[in-house]
């Protein structure tokens, strides 16, 4: 009898509940599912301090005593929060067009209006700054989501950054057609209705309720619209990417102050060879959203850094005090730098779970040491460096630009130290190669090869020419490095597939990608690279050959606790399962399921 009033009362709640359901979704306008986004957004802004004195400082206000932000109140904003940087007029555009985007995100809206009222400026500063699009399609504040699929957000997300730095333009596709930015776009609006509908835990929204709706409130023209990208704003927006610097100090709880180097033709230069990459190296004038795919392979960390360069634009005023004094140049340019924080493995750390003690920063700290030379390349630096301490570590290979040669970047990353000891005795644990692990050329172009095959130590990954000694016996020398400057390679043990050679005499490297094509045996790398059609390159054959002038080695660390990740290496018994945790979910199985339990299920 129990049983059966239970499921007469949770009937009754189910059509109550889809009632008001149908009711919000029939009634709804563009402009109230705005109002109950900023209204679901608000409770993240307190983080921002000054907010609204921000919006008054620059804003704009018509005839009718109607108060907005349009471009050139980003642009004085920008000019007083970083007075020495210098950002051009093409810049200023692409990041209003941006700004503009997200303050009226999902529907489409003309930027050239210019206008962005309160409550708009309220949206875009929550989604851009606080990046509250990591709770876009959540209930509860982000506790709960409606469908559950982390690789459709963080797609959705690389999606909207496109589109928002794009160009809208019509398509002949009638509205039963939708393309691919239509069918995001369609997505996009489903995501802020089920935030913004009646809610319940128990009684979750249906893609066949929130579809007609989503589709009506878009209407014809934005099933109808496609993005595109051109290949000069995208280098201009990467060119900013490329100039950002982040400080450990943090403004706002958990945003990193920031500031901009000095703008420098090589910036454009090495934003271009990026692009190339993304175009792999066509001819095309614009990327579109169906190549964003590729931008998630190739620079997986562009979503994080996209979110930084806005926390930056919109930290607060630095003092005297804050400012960091200037200082001398590195023999290696920052852009470098910042171009491989772009596709430097990270850990997914989603918004909703950082913590103010968290380091959301890509940090490459540069180890040196008395004794060692930058020009000294030879295996026995190498080695004796990648056992230091539990951090993941890049090799970075460069050559200046002369009259003769472009300057050049080649190196590798990888996800641990070879071996570590974690007491005095012990005997040593070696690391293993994962998806994490990676070669890269950055300069002349830009080329990455990822790791995909079984794991093994990362000691087997360098292999050493003819009769030099093994890896372990030059750790444990006392000899100078000129005693093992023979070649090395890093790559396949089986030299049979991709590689990076390094000559330390010569002062040259080859950087290859070439496959045994009889067996189709020892290819264990994945060419991030992707035809036009979608398919991977896997089986091109191609080489690159550059000479070098320094090696330069740096510890990696960000976007988790230093001092957690060293106490898991050392004393984890599997370090290859903590490598893969470390960029998986936090929250999954039995766990995710119970929290998630009625909530989009069907």
């Amino acid at each position: 009898m129990f049983a059966a009033l239970g499921k007469i009362l949770s009937d009754v709640q189910f059509r109550s509940h889809e009632q008001k359901v149908k009711k919000y979704l029939d009634q709804a306008t563009t402009d109230s599912v705005l109002e109950d986004l900023k209204k679901a957004l608000a409770p993240r802004l307190g983080v921002v301090k000054g907010l609204w004195t921000t919006f008054d400082t620059y804003c704009v206000e018509d005839s009718s005593q109607q108060r907005y932000w349009n471009e050139d109140s980003l642009r004085k904003h920008i000019a007083i929060i970083h007075p020495d940087v210098a950002i051009s007029e093409a810049a200023i555009q692409l990041l209003w067009r941006c700004f503009h985007f997200y303050a009226y995100h999902p529907f489409p809206s003309d930027v050239t209006d210019g206008r962005v009222d309160s409550d708009a400026f309220q949206r875009a500063v929550s989604l851009l700054v606080v990046q509250c699009t990591d709770i876009l399609g959540t209930q509860d504040g982000g506790d709960y989501f409606w469908r559950h699929d982390d690789a459709f957000f963080r797609k959705a997300n690389f999606e909207r950054i496109f589109r928002s730095i794009g160009l809208p333009e019509a398509t002949s596709k009638q509205s039963t057609q939708l393309d691919y930015d239509s069918t995001s776009m369609l997505d996009d609006a489903m995501d802020v209705l089920a935030m913004t509908q009646p809610q319940t835990v128990s009684l979750a929204p249906s893609p066949d309720q929130l579809r007609p709706a989503a589709r009506r409130l878009l209407g014809e023209g934005a099933t109808q619209t496609r993005y595109r990208v051109p290949r000069k704003d995208l280098s201009t927006f990467l060119s900013l990417l490329l100039r950002l610097r982040l400080r450990k100090a943090k403004w706002g709880t958990r945003f990193h102050l920031g500031s901009f180097d000095k703008s420098d033709p090589g910036d454009k230069e090495l934003a271009d060879i990026l692009v190339n990459g993304l175009l792999k190296d066509q001819e095309e004038e614009n990327l579109t959203s169906n190549e964003v795919l590729r931008a998630m392979d190739l620079l997986p960390n562009l979503q994080l850094r996209f979110h930084q360069l806005w926390a930056v634009l919109f930290q607060p005023l630095m003092t005297t005090d804050d400012q960091v004094p200037s200082q001398p140049p590195e023999a290696i340019p920052s852009r470098i730098l910042g171009a491989i924080s772009l596709f430097v493995p990270q850990p997914v750390v989603s918004s909703r779970s950082q913590t103010t003690m968290q380091d959301m920063r890509i940090a490459l700290e540069k180890l040196s040491h008395p004794s060692q030379r930058s020009d000294d390349m030879t295996m026995t630096r190498l080695v004796k460096s990648l056992v230091q301490d539990p951090h993941p570590y890049l090799l970075l290979f460069t050559g200046k630009e002369t009259v003769t040669r472009p300057g050049t970047a080649v190196g590798a990353y990888f996800p641990g130290p070879l071996w570590l000891r974690a007491n005095e005795g012990e005997e040593k644990r070696e690391f293993k190669a994962g998806t994490s692990y990676l070669l890269f050329q950055l300069q002349p172009q830009f080329r990455l090869l990822r790791w995909t095959s079984p794991q093994i130590p990362l000691t087997n990954i360098i292999d050493t020419d003819g009769d030099a000694p093994s890896i372990e016996a030059v750790a444990a020398s006392d000899e100078t490095s000129s005693k093992f400057s023979k070649p090395y390679r890093i790559g396949d043990p089986e030299r049979k597939g991709p590689g990076l050679h390094i000559d330390p005499e010569t002062k040259s490297a080859t950087l290859s990608n070439s496959a045994d094509d009889d067996s189709g045996e020892g290819f264990w790398y994945k060419d991030v690279y992707i035809d036009g059609d979608g398919d991977r390159t896997l089986n091109k054959n191609w080489d690159a050959t550059v000479k070098l002038d320094q090696l330069d080695i740096f510890s990696v660390s960000g976007g988790i606790d230093a001092n957690l990740a060293t106490r898991r290496i050392i004393g984890a018994k599997d370090q290859t399962q903590y490598m893969q945790e470390a960029t998986e979910p936090k929250i999954r199985g039995e766990e995710l399921t119970k929290r998630i339990q009625g909530f989009g299920s069907t």
